[in-house]
């Protein structure tokens, strides 16, 4: 086993989360960025290339290509070498509560849904339309929403600190 860290000019030791998308590119994402190795060369991406922020949290590649990566307060998407961002207006102020993106899918409609850490469970449509899933009342705001999944009958898997919750979106 090879250690890849801060010599092997990657951006800093530790690594979130990582997949590999259909060209056999491995993606790595952690506090500093989201980082692509080809070939076992590095292809950074960080804000000052158009994510919305350093931090990445989690990453997932759409059906048409897209790679969309979490961040603290939004999320960006690369497509064809281009980047746009969608950064989530909440009605609590950020002091309050923690909007990490631990975790994304995407449904067959082409929504993508979003494990946002203590805030819950966010869906957002083709369109750029967010719509919240979490009754605030039921909850210590302690409890952080870290994954989810969507099975082949659509139901969505979620995960929190001490449930796993089942729900259809309808």
């Amino acid at each position: 086993a090879k250690k890849i860290r801060l010599q092997s000019n990657f951006y800093t030791d530790g690594v979130y989360n990582l997949f590999s998308d259909r060209e056999a590119n491995l993606w790595l994402s952690n506090f500093r960025g989201a980082f692509k190795i080809t070939n076992l060369a590095f292809e950074n991406y960080r804000r000052k290339d158009g994510l919305f922020d350093d931090e990445v949290t989690a990453l997932l590649e759409c059906g048409d290509g897209t790679i969309v990566f979490g961040h603290y307060r939004g999320l960006s998407f690369l497509k064809n070498n281009r980047f746009r961002t969608v950064e989530f207006n909440s009605n609590r102020q950020a002091a309050e509560i923690d909007l990490r993106v631990l975790d994304l899918c995407q449904d067959q409609k082409g929504n993508i849904w979003a494990a946002v850490s203590q805030y819950g469970i966010l869906k957002l449509s083709p369109d750029l339309r967010i719509k919240w899933y979490k009754d605030f009342s039921s909850f210590p705001k302690s409890d952080s929403f870290s994954s989810l999944v969507i099975d082949k009958e659509g139901t969505i898997w979620a995960a929190i600190d001490r449930y796993l919750f089942k729900f259809h979106p309808d």
